[in-house]
Protein backbone atom coordinates (compact mmCIF):
# COMPACT_ATOMS: atom_id res chain seq x y z
CA UNK A 1 0.00 0.00 0.00
CA UNK A 2 2.82 2.36 0.87
CA UNK A 3 4.62 1.69 -2.43
CA UNK A 4 1.40 2.24 -4.36
CA UNK A 5 0.84 5.58 -2.62
CA UNK A 6 4.47 6.58 -3.31
CA UNK A 7 3.99 5.68 -6.96
CA UNK A 8 0.93 7.91 -7.16
CA UNK A 9 2.85 10.78 -5.56
CA UNK A 10 5.84 10.44 -7.88
CA UNK A 11 3.57 10.08 -10.89
CA UNK A 12 1.62 13.17 -9.88
CA UNK A 13 4.79 15.23 -9.46
CA UNK A 14 6.20 14.12 -12.81
CA UNK A 15 2.87 14.70 -14.48
CA UNK A 16 2.67 18.18 -13.00
CA UNK A 17 6.18 19.03 -14.27
CA UNK A 18 5.28 17.75 -17.74
CA UNK A 19 2.05 19.73 -17.84
CA UNK A 20 3.81 22.90 -16.62
CA UNK A 21 6.45 22.78 -19.36
CA UNK A 22 3.89 21.73 -21.97
CA UNK A 23 1.67 24.69 -21.11
CA UNK A 24 4.65 27.10 -21.08
CA UNK A 25 5.57 25.92 -24.57
CA UNK A 26 1.97 26.29 -25.76
CA UNK A 27 1.91 29.83 -24.39
CA UNK A 28 4.91 30.74 -26.56
CA UNK A 29 3.35 29.07 -29.59
CA UNK A 30 0.09 30.96 -29.12
CA UNK A 31 1.88 34.28 -28.55
CA UNK A 32 4.03 34.05 -31.69
CA UNK A 33 1.73 32.20 -34.09
CA UNK A 34 1.57 34.02 -37.44
CA UNK A 35 3.88 36.75 -36.09
CA UNK A 36 5.15 38.82 -39.05
CA UNK A 37 8.61 39.34 -37.52
CA UNK A 38 9.48 36.18 -35.56
CA UNK A 39 9.19 32.42 -35.87
CA UNK A 40 9.61 29.61 -33.36
CA UNK A 41 12.02 26.67 -33.57
CA UNK A 42 10.97 23.73 -31.34
CA UNK A 43 13.62 22.53 -28.87
CA UNK A 44 11.91 19.70 -26.97
CA UNK A 45 9.05 19.39 -24.52
CA UNK A 46 10.94 20.72 -21.51
CA UNK A 47 12.53 23.75 -23.20
CA UNK A 48 10.91 26.92 -24.53
CA UNK A 49 11.22 27.15 -28.30
CA UNK A 50 13.96 29.26 -29.80
CA UNK A 51 12.67 32.56 -31.16
CA UNK A 52 14.30 33.99 -34.25
CA UNK A 53 13.71 36.54 -36.99
CA UNK A 54 12.00 35.38 -40.11
CA UNK A 55 14.30 34.82 -43.12
CA UNK A 56 15.49 37.99 -44.83
CA UNK A 57 15.22 40.21 -41.75
CA UNK A 58 17.58 43.15 -41.32
CA UNK A 59 19.89 42.50 -38.35
CA UNK A 60 18.43 39.03 -37.67
CA UNK A 61 17.95 38.15 -34.00
CA UNK A 62 17.58 34.86 -32.16
CA UNK A 63 16.74 34.10 -28.55
CA UNK A 64 16.95 30.85 -26.61
CA UNK A 65 16.81 29.58 -23.04
CA UNK A 66 19.68 27.55 -21.59
CA UNK A 67 19.07 25.29 -18.62
CA UNK A 68 21.16 25.80 -15.52
CA UNK A 69 23.16 23.29 -13.54
CA UNK A 70 25.01 23.11 -10.24
CA UNK A 71 27.62 25.65 -11.33
CA UNK A 72 25.77 27.79 -13.87
CA UNK A 73 22.37 29.46 -13.37
CA UNK A 74 19.63 29.23 -15.95
CA UNK A 75 19.90 31.98 -18.53
CA UNK A 76 18.58 33.38 -21.77
CA UNK A 77 20.88 34.38 -24.60
CA UNK A 78 20.08 36.70 -27.47
CA UNK A 79 22.19 37.18 -30.58
CA UNK A 80 21.93 39.78 -33.34
CA UNK A 81 24.06 39.42 -36.47
CA UNK A 82 25.21 42.08 -38.92
CA UNK A 83 26.13 45.04 -36.69
CA UNK A 84 28.70 46.96 -38.74
CA UNK A 85 30.53 48.79 -35.93
CA UNK A 86 34.10 47.65 -36.53
CA UNK A 87 35.26 47.23 -32.95
CA UNK A 88 34.61 44.91 -30.07
CA UNK A 89 32.46 46.27 -27.25
CA UNK A 90 31.62 45.00 -23.79
CA UNK A 91 29.06 46.62 -21.50
CA UNK A 92 28.13 45.55 -17.99
CA UNK A 93 26.85 47.22 -14.87
CA UNK A 94 29.58 48.83 -12.79
CA UNK A 95 30.09 47.02 -9.50
CA UNK A 96 32.63 46.36 -6.77
CA UNK A 97 35.05 44.83 -9.26
CA UNK A 98 35.09 48.11 -11.20
CA UNK A 99 36.52 49.90 -8.17
CA UNK A 100 39.06 47.14 -7.62
CA UNK A 101 40.21 47.38 -11.23
CA UNK A 102 40.77 51.10 -10.80
CA UNK A 103 42.88 50.45 -7.71
CA UNK A 104 45.20 48.10 -9.59
CA UNK A 105 45.43 50.45 -12.57
CA UNK A 106 43.13 48.65 -15.03
CA UNK A 107 41.13 51.47 -16.57
CA UNK A 108 37.85 51.05 -18.40
CA UNK A 109 36.79 53.29 -21.27
CA UNK A 110 35.33 56.60 -20.13
CA UNK A 111 33.04 58.42 -22.57
CA UNK A 112 32.66 61.71 -20.71
CA UNK A 113 29.04 61.23 -19.62
CA UNK A 114 29.50 61.02 -15.83
CA UNK A 115 26.18 59.28 -15.16
CA UNK A 116 26.79 56.69 -17.88
CA UNK A 117 30.45 56.15 -16.91
CA UNK A 118 29.43 55.67 -13.29
CA UNK A 119 26.75 53.12 -14.13
CA UNK A 120 28.54 50.92 -16.67
CA UNK A 121 31.86 49.19 -17.19
CA UNK A 122 32.84 49.78 -20.82
CA UNK A 123 35.55 47.98 -22.75
CA UNK A 124 36.46 47.68 -26.40
CA UNK A 125 39.31 47.14 -28.84
CA UNK A 126 39.11 50.67 -30.30
CA UNK A 127 38.34 53.07 -27.46
CA UNK A 128 37.81 56.06 -29.77
CA UNK A 129 35.27 54.20 -31.91
CA UNK A 130 33.53 52.96 -28.78
CA UNK A 131 33.25 56.51 -27.41
CA UNK A 132 31.96 57.82 -30.70
CA UNK A 133 29.27 55.15 -30.75
CA UNK A 134 28.18 55.44 -27.13
CA UNK A 135 28.02 59.23 -27.29
CA UNK A 136 25.15 58.81 -29.76
CA UNK A 137 21.99 59.46 -27.67
CA UNK A 138 20.14 56.55 -29.30
CA UNK A 139 22.83 54.12 -28.14
CA UNK A 140 22.78 55.32 -24.54
CA UNK A 141 18.97 55.22 -24.42
CA UNK A 142 18.99 51.66 -25.77
CA UNK A 143 21.64 50.53 -23.26
CA UNK A 144 19.65 52.01 -20.37
CA UNK A 145 16.46 50.33 -21.64
CA UNK A 146 18.26 46.98 -21.88
CA UNK A 147 19.69 47.13 -18.37
CA UNK A 148 16.30 48.17 -17.08
CA UNK A 149 15.34 44.51 -17.47
CA UNK A 150 15.92 42.28 -14.46
CA UNK A 151 18.69 39.73 -14.92
CA UNK A 152 20.72 41.35 -17.72
CA UNK A 153 24.36 40.56 -16.93
CA UNK A 154 26.37 41.43 -19.99
CA UNK A 155 26.23 42.81 -23.50
CA UNK A 156 29.07 42.03 -25.91
CA UNK A 157 29.70 42.95 -29.52
CA UNK A 158 32.21 40.87 -31.49
CA UNK A 159 34.44 42.37 -34.15
CA UNK A 160 32.52 40.32 -36.74
CA UNK A 161 29.29 42.09 -35.85
CA UNK A 162 27.42 39.73 -33.52
CA UNK A 163 25.76 41.38 -30.52
CA UNK A 164 25.25 38.98 -27.60
CA UNK A 165 23.10 39.69 -24.54
CA UNK A 166 23.02 37.40 -21.51
CA UNK A 167 20.13 37.40 -19.04
CA UNK A 168 20.26 35.28 -15.88
CA UNK A 169 16.59 34.44 -15.72
CA UNK A 170 15.05 31.01 -15.33
CA UNK A 171 11.86 32.01 -17.11
CA UNK A 172 10.54 34.67 -19.43
CA UNK A 173 6.90 34.99 -20.28
CA UNK A 174 6.11 35.34 -23.98
CA UNK A 175 5.32 39.02 -23.37
CA UNK A 176 8.67 39.59 -21.61
CA UNK A 177 10.52 37.71 -24.35
CA UNK A 178 8.91 39.84 -27.04
CA UNK A 179 9.81 43.07 -25.23
CA UNK A 180 13.42 41.96 -24.71
CA UNK A 181 13.66 41.07 -28.41
CA UNK A 182 12.54 44.57 -29.34
CA UNK A 183 14.91 46.26 -26.87
CA UNK A 184 17.95 44.20 -27.97
CA UNK A 185 17.15 44.77 -31.63
CA UNK A 186 16.83 48.51 -30.96
CA UNK A 187 20.31 48.52 -29.38
CA UNK A 188 21.74 46.55 -32.32
CA UNK A 189 20.23 49.04 -34.77
CA UNK A 190 21.59 52.01 -32.79
CA UNK A 191 25.09 50.50 -32.74
CA UNK A 192 24.82 49.68 -36.45
CA UNK A 193 23.84 53.29 -37.22
CA UNK A 194 26.70 54.54 -35.01
CA UNK A 195 29.22 53.15 -37.52
CA UNK A 196 29.06 56.59 -39.15
CA UNK A 197 29.87 58.43 -35.91
CA UNK A 198 33.17 60.27 -35.62
CA UNK A 199 35.72 58.59 -33.30
CA UNK A 200 36.17 60.53 -30.07
CA UNK A 201 39.26 60.63 -27.87
CA UNK A 202 39.31 60.50 -24.06
CA UNK A 203 37.54 63.28 -22.18
CA UNK A 204 39.87 65.94 -20.80
CA UNK A 205 39.95 65.80 -16.98
CA UNK A 206 38.10 68.56 -15.16
CA UNK A 207 40.32 71.50 -14.38
CA UNK A 208 42.81 70.68 -17.14
CA UNK A 209 44.05 73.70 -19.06
CA UNK A 210 45.14 74.13 -22.65
CA UNK A 211 48.29 72.19 -21.95
CA UNK A 212 46.13 69.07 -21.71
CA UNK A 213 45.25 69.32 -25.39
CA UNK A 214 47.40 66.85 -27.24
CA UNK A 215 48.56 65.13 -24.06
CA UNK A 216 45.50 62.94 -23.72
CA UNK A 217 44.23 60.15 -25.89
CA UNK A 218 45.56 57.07 -27.51
CA UNK A 219 47.35 56.53 -30.76
CA UNK A 220 44.43 56.25 -33.15
CA UNK A 221 44.76 59.75 -34.56
CA UNK A 222 41.06 60.41 -33.94
CA UNK A 223 39.88 63.88 -32.88
CA UNK A 224 39.68 64.52 -29.15
CA UNK A 225 36.39 65.94 -27.87
CA UNK A 226 36.78 69.02 -25.66
CA UNK A 227 33.89 71.29 -24.81
CA UNK A 228 31.96 70.45 -27.96
CA UNK A 229 34.97 71.04 -30.26
CA UNK A 230 37.49 68.67 -31.82
CA UNK A 231 41.26 68.90 -31.80
CA UNK A 232 43.34 66.69 -34.06
CA UNK A 233 46.13 64.74 -32.40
Amino acid sequence: MGLLFLGFVVGGVLGGIFLYHFQARRNFENAFVDDPDYELVPRGVFSPPEIRSRPGAHLPIRCKAIAGNRNTPARWQLFVDGVALKTTLSLSLEGLLGGLRDLVGLKDIQVGDEAFDGRYTIRGADADLVRGAILQPAVRRAVDALYGHRGVKRCNLSYHGTLEVLMQRERLTPQEARHVLVVVHTLAQALHDARHAEPVGPPVPKGAGKEAIGSVGGTSGAPVGLGGRFFER
